[in-house]
């Protein structure tokens, strides 16, 4: 008997302290780091605005083991704010959501916005729990207008310099023009090449980030030059590669604003791949695609 009652208080202080270290920062390790009991958090847009009505999808670990956790879902209010009670275990996995925006993930979130989902382990800081609320971003992008799609077409290129026209349509067209030197030696990895990019009756210049969908104001130029020596200063280029890739925003002279993706795959049959978006309402820089 004794036994018995002995192994129930030691069960009833057990899940007392499991309980405890949600709360208490010095009991959480002995309550197997268990995430709080209450996660409370709020979803709001790259400009600091709340996203109303988002979905919040919340996965939990009872075990650090456990890969597959329990799935809950539960609704922003007006205010993108959220809260979820009973939540014990290893581990916690959030991901909010909306349709219309964006997700931020590891590789686009841009300076000072957070990830769109984010785990929570053993480390969370449970000091500030339950009044600690987490800040969730997405992305809004500009409303849509109708672009041009041209769809991703691959054309196959000249060594010697010979141009290429790539066309948005028959008015907004671009030139490339590359120049290889070939290899002595056939099992050389490196060699030299280079590439010329020219806008006809406009100007251009790097998207910096996936997420920019509104063409900048000035920062136009007519020309990019692309250059791949195999060596520098003598020594192999380490910085050397037999591939481009970037998006660019166009500028014509009618006013008109395009982006594209263009990638140059040089070595044997040179190929570039073109995907551009062509806005035709002259003076709008809006270059947004709205997801599905």
């Amino acid at each position: 008997m004794k036994r018995k009652g002995c192994l129930f208080y030691f069960l009833m202080g057990l899940g007392v302290m499991l309980l405890c270290g949600n709360f208490m920062p010095p009991l959480s390790l002995a309550g197997c780091a268990v995430t709080p009991s209450r996660f409370t958090g709020q979803v709001l847009d790259q400009h600091g605005k709340p996203v109303p009505h988002a979905k919040i999808e919340i996965s939990r670990h009872l075990t650090i083991f456990s890969f597959h956790g329990e799935r809950s879902s539960v609704g922003a209010d007006e205010e993108g704010c959220f809260s979820y009670f009973g939540i014990f275990g290893a581990g916690l996995h959030v991901a909010v959501s909306k349709s219309g925006y964006l997700p931020l993930f590891s590789g686009n979130v841009p300076k000072g916005l957070q990830k769109s989902q984010r785990a929570f382990w053993g480390g969370y800081d449970h000091r500030s729990s339950p009044r600690k609320r987490e800040v969730f971003h997405l992305y809004k992008p500009p409303p849509a207008e109708y672009l041009v799609y041209g769809r991703e077409k691959s054309y196959r290129m000249a060594k010697d310099g010979t141009p290429l026209i790539l066309s948005f349509d028959a008015r907004h067209q671009i030139e490339v023009r590359t120049w290889t030197d070939e290899p002595r030696n056939p099992n050389e990895r490196s060699y030299n090449w280079r590439s010329e990019l020219k806008v006809i009756d406009g100007g251009m210049q790097k998207r910096e980030h996936e997420l920019m969908f509104e063409a900048p104001v000035d920062g136009y130029v007519e020309t990019i030059k692309i250059d791949k020596p195999s060596l520098e200063e003598g020594q192999p280029n380490s910085m050397w590669s037999s591939h481009f890739e970037q998006d660019f925003f166009f500028r014509f002279h009618d006013g008109c604003h395009g982006r594209a993706r263009i990638m140059i795959r040089s070595g044997g049959d040179h190929f570039l791949v073109f995907e551009p978006y062509l806005n035709l309402k002259a003076g709008s820089r809006n270059l947004s695609v709205i997801p599905k």
